[in-house]
């Protein structure tokens, strides 16, 4: 998930991270959700094994992701909502994980950090080159990067699939978005 790869390039680099829990999805697959609710909206689906940071549990959930807004169209068509959202998985469904027993992959810092990101399997390539681009060009730094876990997808713009980062902050006047097919960054 995307808020585990922050935390382990920061300890594997020395830093340790009090705040944040290192666990292992526990069952085949886990709906990942925008709130802990059975209810909220389902973001995207992890794999038995798969590392995830927890920030907090609440009510049988686990907050594996930071707050960050976002905005979302009604059903019946009426004026968006807007909020603070965040990454959370039933508490129950994940174990804890012995830090020792984790070890570094081969893969660059910033694929590191960014191979959390939604649908990073089908866009990896373009992922990382734009990532690339926004920190070679000074928009973006790695540490935007590690800290944000990569590129999330907009649920905002329907029906293409457009994703988004922050760079600095995260606000949404900091989200810079990306469209994976065109390689072009949107407004």
């Amino acid at each position: 998930m995307k808020a585990i790869l922050p935390i382990l390039l920061l300890l594997f680099s020395g830093i340790v991270l009090a705040k944040v829990q290192v666990y292992l999805v526990a069952v085949d697959e886990l709906n990942v959700r925008l709130a802990p609710s059975l209810k909220a909206k389902i973001s995207h689906v992890m794999k038995q094994g798969e590392i995830v940071g927890v920030f907090e549990v609440k009510n049988g959930w686990a907050r594996i992701s930071e707050y960050y807004p976002a905005s979302f169209e009604r059903e019946n068509g009426a004026s968006a909502l807007e909020g603070e959202v965040a990454r959370w998985v039933f508490h129950e469904f994940i174990s804890p994980q012995n830090l020792r027993s984790i070890s570094p992959s081969p893969m660059s810092q910033l694929e590191k950090a960014i191979e959390y990101s939604d649908d990073f399997s089908t866009h990896r390539v373009a992922f990382i080159q734009m990532a690339n681009e926004l920190i070679n060009t000074g928009r973006c730094t790695l540490k935007d990067f590690i800290r944000n876990g990569g590129w999330y997808l907009s649920v905002t713009h329907k029906p293409k699939k457009v994703y988004f980062t922050y760079c600095g902050k995260t606000h949404i006047s900091n989200r810079i978005y990306l469209d994976p097919h065109t390689l072009e960054f949107l407004n």
